[in-house]
């Protein structure tokens, strides 16, 4: 799990950091007739994960909505696995 600086504490002079905690959430699309599932999670600086059980990929969510981006990797990723 990936620390995150979380800010600086002024009395003391030291930075602050601990670790970042993930929600991950199921999701599933129909692609091609069958039913893809994957699970997607969202990172503090914006970048959403989407794994399946053959592969994974992260991508920067440009202000989209992360369940939105989340669809679209995870039919990129069926799309990969037929080809």
């Amino acid at each position: 799990m990936p620390w995150v600086d979380i800010g600086f504490e002024a009395k003391s002079g030291h930075a602050r950091m601990e670790k970042a905690f993930i929600v991950w959430s199921e999701m599933e699309i129909k692609f091609l007739g069958r039913t893809i599932e994957g699970s997607y999670a969202v990172s503090h600086d914006g970048l959403v994960t989407v794994k399946t059980p053959y592969d994974s990929k992260t991508v920067r969510s440009a202000g989209w909505p992360p369940k939105i981006i989340a669809e679209r990797v995870l039919r990129e990723l069926a799309i990969a696995e037929k080809a």
